[in-house]
């Protein structure tokens, strides 16, 4: 995939937020599953989309109870397309399936009616009335969501019913067994009659249903759109989403972005999501920091709110402005390949070179976490230097974290994660000596997880040592690595 595989999109988060939708039809369901970026060429489309998400929202806010009562019917609704197939094959639908499609009807008559009522309209939700297929599917115009083969579909019908009734009568007065025989095999013969009258107004039906079956179509179609421009409102509410401004030029600029997903597991232990602020260009961008520094957690946020954004929703930040791009690809540590016998190093390699081959001439973000790690630290050094100059020459925005010094150059941008530089490690010591709390939890409380921008020539932070001691790695080791430091 062009933006990211499965794998990379549960990482990031984006299953989780899919997960989060509120969709209540099988159409709207549809719609999430084929949902896709939009191309460069549709950026007025994509505007389009996000305007009218904006105008829902409002519409959401403003007529919470109407929008609840929206909701409620489409909850209501079940899938009729496998019997739309049935008619578009020539098949006679049973009384069944009659009853769908006019319970599928009613329900349409009743959300038009709302529809009608707040404020909102859009180009891909065009309700067509179902009247002409409930004219003769409720001919009685008792809107009971009920179906049957009434008499007052065919006057034969009602004939061969009404013979029914008097044989069934005579039956129950009758004493002779005979003559009993006789009018249980008369009521058979009328039976027969009955069933192949139905079959004929079931054919009956199944026909003019076909001659009207663009109305099911384009409400399928149009309750699908509604159901899911919905949820991605619901969606942007719950989770204080902003509208991305959409740019032309090869620039990404996300202030105080979050990440529901990872937000959702921290808050599982009490914690918050720090909100990362990045300024992002076509080139190349380093991301320096200690382990355990948050680098990934950048990674995935910047990615999870850039395909978001390419999809038409709204994303987690204070400001966003985005441009429309032709591609997201991941080199991170969920590589498949390791499970084919390949080490973590070949896979990346592999990936990397696939990456490079497909890339062409198109606009997109890479981004490469901690590239090269399943190698020799000199050699890994020297090969994400090479890539990172490779890159820097193409018209991509390519983002790079890594522990390893000496990557960052006067042409790439530089962004380092705060980690422990402003820690007071004496009083972080003594904070894990008096805490019952996991050491680990502690020192990951103490991190700066933001990201701040530094010259191309500042170092990676050293807080490996400070790490290793304050979780009570062995003094005599300490001194000995210190030694090495110096």
């Amino acid at each position: 995939m062009d933006y990211l595989d499965e794998i990379q999109r549960d990482a990031i988060g984006y299953s989780f937020l899919m997960n989060e939708m509120q969709i209540h039809t099988p159409y709207g369901f549809e719609v999430k599953d084929k949902v896709k970026p939009y191309k460069k060429e549709d950026s007025d489309l994509l505007i389009k989309e996000l305007n009218d998400l904006d105008r829902l929202i409002e519409t959401i806010k403003n007529q919470s109870n109407l929008i609840h009562d929206i909701e409620f019917c489409l909850d209501k609704y079940k899938d009729i397309r496998k019997i739309i197939l049935q008619i578009q094959n020539q098949k006679i639908l049973d009384e069944v399936e009659l009853f769908e499609i006019k319970n599928f009807s009613l329900l349409t008559e009743e959300l038009i009616d709302l529809y009608k009522k707040i404020d909102f309209e859009v180009d891909k939700i065009f309700f067509r009335s179902s009247k002409p297929l409930l004219d003769f599917l409720d001919p009685q115009n008792q809107k009971i969501s009920t179906f049957h083969i009434c008499e007052s579909y065919s006057k034969e019908l009602k004939y061969i019913r009404e013979k029914k009734r008097k044989i069934e009568v005579n039956f129950a007065k009758e004493i002779d067994e005979q003559i009993k025989e006789l009018l249980k095999k008369e009521r058979n013969s009328v039976v027969i009659e009955e069933k192949e009258e139905e079959l004929r107004v079931r054919k009956e039906l199944t026909e003019k249903i076909r001659e009207d079956i663009y109305v099911l179509e384009d409400n399928i179609i149009s309750i699908g759109n509604f159901d899911f421009i919905l949820a991605k409102a619901n969606l942007a509410i719950k989770y204080h989403a902003i509208k991305p401004e959409i740019i032309k030029s090869l620039e990404i600029n996300l202030e105080n972005m979050h990440n529901p997903f990872i937000q959702d597991i921290l808050s599982k232990n009490n914690k918050s999501f720090t909100p990362i602020s990045i300024s992002l260009k076509s080139g190349v961008t380093i991301i320096t920091g200690a382990n355990m520094g948050g680098k990934t957690v950048s990674l995935y946020t910047l990615a999870l709110n850039v395909l978001l954004a390419q999809q038409g929703f709204y994303i987690f930040a204070k400001k966003a402005r985005i441009p429309i791009i032709q591609f997201i690809h991941s080199i991170s540590n969920d590589l498949q390949d390791v499970s084919k016998g390949l080490s973590s190093f070949g896979a990346e390699i592999l990936k990397i070179d696939k990456i490079f081959k497909s890339i062409k001439k198109n606009e997109g973000l890479i981004f490469l976490d901690e590239f090269a790690r399943g190698t020799n630290p000199k050699e890994g050094t020297i090969l994400v230097k090479a890539i990172s100059d490779y890159l820097q020459k193409l018209k991509v925005i390519t983002v790079i974290a890594t522990h390893y010094d000496g990557i960052p150059t006067k042409n790439t941008a530089h962004y380092q994660v705060v980690g422990l530089k402003n820690v007071d490690f004496e009083e972080l010591k003594l904070k894990i000596f008096a805490s019952q709390k996991n050491s680990v939890e502690i020192i990951q409380d103490f991190i700066d997880y933001r990201l701040e921008q530094v010259s191309y020539h500042s170092k990676v932070p050293k807080d490996a040592l400070n790490i290793a001691s304050l979780l009570g790695l062995t003094k005599d080791v300490i001194k000995l690595a210190k030694k090495y430091y110096n």
